[in-house]
């Protein structure tokens, strides 16, 4: 297999990047055609070796992605797209994607998002004169009108 990217010290084959140009013209409703896929492939190593980046760092810090995490963003999936249970399974084998290239995907992104919300939770601080303020407020507007 070629070689697409190095990224430290993982490589992205051209099997990974083609895998997921089926994914992205699979999911996106745009007509399959050579021509599309030579226009998306930079943008889809760009993004493939940001997931790569982002991977790198949630594992330097301890931060594990497990099968429930999984299960349940699949569910997510489901759920907005109207798919049904097991409808994610069932899209990938209807446009023959490569299931293993999707769940890299979907184990990045939940990476990410909870090294995110790691670095952000750790950087919000309530005082206790913000808690006594709010609770204040709230005792001030007692029996008052309320709207939304």
């Amino acid at each position: 297999m070629r070689i697409a990217a190095v990224v430290n010290d993982d490589v992205i084959s051209i099997y990974d990047l083609a895998a997921r140009i089926n994914i992205v013209v699979a999911s996106s409703n745009l007509g399959d055609a050579p021509e599309l896929r030579r226009q998306i492939a930079p943008q889809v190593l760009r993004t493939l070796v940001d997931e790569y980046l982002q991977t790198q760092e949630a594992t330097r810090l301890d931060i594990a992605v497990t099968d429930r995490d999984v299960e349940f963003t699949i569910n997510q999936i489901e759920q907005k797209r109207g798919m049904g249970e097991g409808g994610l399974d069932n899209f990938v084998r209807a446009n023959r994607l490569d299931r293993e290239a999707l769940m890299a995907q979907l184990r990045a992104e939940i990476a990410w998002t909870k090294l995110i919300t790691r670095r952000l939770n750790s950087a919000i601080t309530v005082g206790e004169d913000e808690i006594d303020e709010a609770l204040a407020r709230l005792e001030s507007s007692r029996g008052q009108p309320q709207y939304r």
